[in-house]
């Protein structure tokens, strides 16, 4: 995994509990594996996460990753995409013995009816960080990956878009 549970402790990113729900890490984990599939493509998406497996991790990976002059880094990138999937309803409701039950809000707290302004924002603070096509601002994703296409030829770009408040 690039990004780990460590990466939602700050705001305005953060999800409490981690440590009391058993399936955190698998959620994680196939939650970045779907993102990254969308800006990286499935092919690349598979030789970045094994070679953060592996023992060394090649300077290529290494800045993607971590961020390379102005470009941030995947990590900065994939952390509002993860957080909106989180308080889109992800996490509303678990399948136990007894069948599937929602999550209470806690004595004297409420659920919002709807948490989607937090999702839409999260989510479009990602939109801005991968960027667009030809962008020229060159703290984006797609800018950096343009920029270095020889050193990551089976990489495939989809862009992604903006959600707002009515449509998603």
């Amino acid at each position: 995994m690039i990004v780990d549970g460590s990466s939602f402790n700050d705001r305005p990113y953060r999800i409490l509990n981690q440590e009391n729900m058993k399936d955190f890490n698998s959620w994680l984990d196939k939650r970045e594996k779907e993102i990254l599939r969308l800006v990286l493509g499935r092919e690349l998406t598979t030789e970045l996460l094994e070679a953060v497996q592996g023992s060394a991790l090649e300077t290529r990976f290494e800045d993607l990753i971590n961020g390379a002059g102005e470009y941030p880094g995947l990590i900065e990138i994939l952390v509002p995409s993860i957080y909106s999937k989180w308080v889109s309803g992800d996490n509303q409701f678990k399948n136990t013995a007894a069948g599937i039950v929602s999550n209470q809000p806690a004595q004297n707290s409420t659920v919002l009816d709807n948490a989607f302004e937090f999702e839409v924002k999260a989510w479009n603070e990602f939109v801005k960080m991968v960027g667009f096509i030809n962008t020229k601002e060159d703290s984006t994703l797609w800018f950096y990956m343009n920029s270095n296409k020889s050193d990551f030829p089976t990489w495939r770009f989809t862009p992604q878009k903006f959600k707002n408040r009515f449509f998603h």
